[in-house]
């Protein structure tokens, strides 16, 4: 009985908690009073467990927010922000070859450097960074350079470099990436990149890095090409639209299926050596609505109204030693 008090008093608290709302974030029942409150920054954690902030907090010049010093953490921002000076080379919160981290349910911003930042791509693994806001950080939003990272969910927007960077084998799924300075979203080798939003970047709009599965993004109004996979990937069932280059640049051996590109600046699918194109969309793109180059499979693709430029484009290009299916393009 007094356990199940204990719940509900503390359900009830958050309801009237300042400056939160519970649409921001999760909690998990009692967990406050099994962690530590991080009451002031800069704050080490040197040891495992569950940490939370209670109020928006701010950093000066001269160090990092939060730095993480240990394996096995959980930091709750219950809601509240953490915001940095806006200048210097420190992060908002910062790990090196840690494991198992999970940050979570907040606001990262103004920091000098990266909002939220693993530093190691050997060491650093296994990290879950869910439903954050990263936002007008001086170097990246969030940028997890150790492998199989969860980023979940997240915001970043903003930053003057890429909004989101996860290592290799993670996942990045459910997040909104909108005008940071370079690529919206970089995934590197062998990672999902899923059902994501990223726009008005000011160069690509996802970056995904051999061996990656991109599917039923939108990405739009970016300043280079929209969707840029590297050798081996999987493209399929993404919007693609309005971007200053191509829609969607596939390298080679990748397979782009059931994706829709229309009114970019450049081809609707540019796609290299031995990729399969099958059952796209593509129209109002500048040039080619599909660019082939060699040994492609092309079959089952809608491409119309294309050559937007009134140059001398197709809505299917010419392939070398390329095999055709059945294509309606007009």
């Amino acid at each position: 009985m007094g356990r199940s008090i204990l719940i509900i008093n503390l359900i009830l608290g958050l309801c009237f908690f300042p400056g939160a709302s519970l649409a921001d974030f999760y909690v998990i029942a009692g967990s406050r009073a099994a962690g530590e409150e991080i009451k002031s920054l800069p704050c080490t954690i040197s040891s495992s467990g569950f940490y939370y902030i209670t109020r928006n907090l701010s950093c000066g010049a001269g160090s990092h927010g939060i730095t993480v010093a240990s394996d096995n953490v959980t930091i709750d921002l219950m809601g509240f922000s953490i915001s940095g000076p806006g200048t210097g080379t420190y992060h908002g919160i910062y790990m090196n070859a840690r494991s198992n981290v999970e940050i979570r349910n907040g606001t990262v911003t103004g920091f000098g450097s990266n909002g939220i930042y693993e530093q190691s791509q050997l060491s650093g693994r296994d990290h879950r960074i869910y439903n954050i806001r990263a936002r007008l950080n001086k170097g990246g939003g969030i940028i997890i350079f150790g492998k199989g990272a969860h980023i979940v969910n997240c915001t970043a927007s903003e930053n003057t470099k890429q909004g989101i960077f996860a290592g290799q084998r993670s996942k990045v799924v459910g997040n909104t990436a909108i005008k940071n300075k370079t690529d919206g979203i970089w995934g590197n080798g062998a990672s999902l990149i899923a059902r994501n939003v990223s726009r008005e970047n000011d160069v690509r709009g996802i970056f995904a890095a051999a061996g990656s599965t991109i599917t039923e993004n939108t990405v739009y109004k970016n300043g280079d090409r929209g969707i840029v996979a590297g050798s081996g990937c999987v493209i399929t069932n993404n919007t693609s639209s309005h971007n200053l280059d191509s829609g969607i640049d596939a390298y080679t051996g990748s397979v782009v299926s059931g994706n829709t590109c229309y009114a970019n600046e450049e081809h609707g699918i540019e796609a290299s050596s031995a990729v399969i194109v099958r059952g796209n969309t593509s129209f109002l793109n500048g040039c080619y609505g599909i660019s082939l180059t060699w040994d492609a499979f092309v079959d089952e693709n809608l491409s119309y109204s294309n050559n937007q430029s009134l140059g001398a484009y197709l809505n299917i290009g010419p392939c070398n030693r390329c095999t055709f299916g059945l294509n309606l393009a007009p």
